[in-house]
């Protein structure tokens, strides 16, 4: 197996365009000798001999053979007709790029019109086909390229093949492409994706609902996992209230039992302050409160009226100023991605690597700024947490507090995971497969998670 190094994109794509010119220069040429004999050895050329041998002693004569002046009129009036060709095409392709613009702009109205007139069903089968074929018929196309590149030197046969898995759905990568990119080590990166391997997750979690990340979900039992560890929790109680019965006093935050995204979380400062967490909003009142947690469960926001309380985690208690979320994408011992949340007076969002570099995810880009991060040892005791749970990747969650991170929940599925952008998906996508591998080895080699059985035996205890 070699490496190859890879040339800029650019540079690449020069030598092909160059490559494939002289190759096209070559064809014409062919093709044009081959039509000249086709000619020559046609009846009618041999007939016309000699008519063409009396036409050139004419020309001769009366001065008609075509001159050099002519020839050089003949040749501008074809780079113009050229140039004004590629002006046509070029408004053309603007015309449509405008015109996909609009498409994109007017699509839910025009979707909504259709649905009015009874037509977006009809509409909508004939999208299914003809995105159906379209696939199809690229998939093919693109297959069939890199059988035509199979051949090529080493340097352009991996960049080929490299924009093309780039491109194919994984499902859609024939076998002689991974085969290839094995044995002469073209990078796989682009068959790895964290949508795809969490989405896959989901399915397997149809089968198996009791799957080992999905057993810490629950935000109050997950406490007494978390406290295995010296890592400290928000003080609570064991029990869950209905609205009606709900303890209302200060310093405390109201969660749902089963909730996510921070709706139906509100943060209660005193009886003149209360924040809204989902919608960054402050009001007073706790019959305001309490007439919000209806509206809640009335919109769906909330699925049941089954609530709990636990302490407020401040960042600074003089101020009231309520600790920032730091959310850790794990995967078992490794962190891929941390995101930094304020929530109040507004949202604000901060992405960090697990290198402790600000990144761009291409989520909420409009609402970033420049976080505080964490520490080296507080991602080492994350990653320790992490390589406790049996699972290729959890979301923990904690908040930050005067002196120490606290611990907040576990999230097997973070919402709107689809969000990140290609090169992200990618990464994540890697780390996902990475964790899966590492965690596949640890069991065949016999680690026995010892903590997650401790908490599962509780669990059912309580139960």
């Amino acid at each position: 197996m070699y490496m190859i190094k890879q040339s800029p994109i650019k540079d690449m794509d020069d030598v092909i365009n160059k490559k494939e010119a002289f190759l096209y220069q070559q064809y014409l040429n062919n093709e044009y000798k081959r039509e000249i004999n086709k000619i020559e050895k046609s009846g009618t050329w041999k007939a016309g001999r000699i008519s063409r041998f009396f036409s050139k002693i004419r020309a001769k004569m009366f001065g008609r053979f075509p001159s050099r002046k002519m020839y050089e009129q003949v040749i501008t009036e074809n780079n113009q007709l050229r140039e004004q060709l590629l002006e046509q095409t070029a408004q053309i392709q603007q015309k449509s790029l405008y015109h996909e613009e609009m498409l994109s702009l007017e699509r839910m109205q025009l979707l909504r019109e259709l649905k009015n007139s009874g037509q977006l069903f009809t509409h909508f089968k004939e999208t299914i086909s003809s995105f159906e074929k379209y696939r199809i018929d690229m998939k093919e196309t693109l297959v069939q390229i890199a059988r035509l590149y199979m051949n090529e030197e080493p340097e352009i046969k991996v960049y080929m093949f490299e924009q093309i898995l780039d491109i194919l759905p994984v499902e859609d990568i024939p076998e002689f492409m991974i085969r290839i990119g094995i044995e002469e080590d073209v990078p796989l990166t682009s068959t790895a994706s964290f949508r795809g391997s969490l989405s896959m997750r989901m399915r397997q979690a149809q089968y198996f609902p009791r799957l080992p990340e999905w057993q810490l979900d629950d935000k109050k039992s997950a406490y007494s996992f978390v406290e295995q560890f010296n890592i400290k929790v928000p003080h609570t109680n064991d029990y869950s209230y209905d609205i009606a019965s709900l303890p209302l006093q200060e310093g405390i935050v109201i969660k749902p039992v089963n909730g996510a995204g921070g709706r139906g979380v509100y943060i209660v400062h005193d009886d003149t302050w209360i924040i809204d967490v989902k919608q960054s909003s402050d009001f007073q009142g706790f019959d305001e409160l309490k007439s919000r947690m209806y509206k809640d469960l009335a919109t769906g926001a909330v699925d049941e009226d089954c609530w709990f309380i636990e302490e407020i985690i401040y960042e600074d208690k003089q101020e009231k100023l309520a600790g920032r979320d730091l959310k850790f994408y794990t995967f078992y011992g490794k962190v891929g991605l941390i995101l930094e949340i304020i929530r109040y007076p507004e949202m604000r969002y901060c992405w960090w690597d697990s290198n402790l570099n600000r990144i761009s995810v291409g989520k909420y880009d409009e609402q970033l700024f420049v976080g505080d991060g964490v520490t080296k040892e507080e991602l080492q005791m994350v990653e320790n947490l992490s390589e406790q749970i049996p699972a290729p990747f959890i979301r923990i969650d904690f908040l930050r507090s005067e002196n120490e991170l606290v611990f907040g929940e576990f999230t097997p599925k973070p919402g709107n995971y689809d969000e990140f952008n290609k090169e992200v998906d990618q990464r994540l996508g890697d780390d996902y497969l990475n964790a899966q591998v590492r965690l596949e080895m640890d069991l065949i080699n016999g680690k026995q998670f010892e903590q997650f059985h401790a908490y599962r035996k509780d669990l059912v205890t309580e139960l």
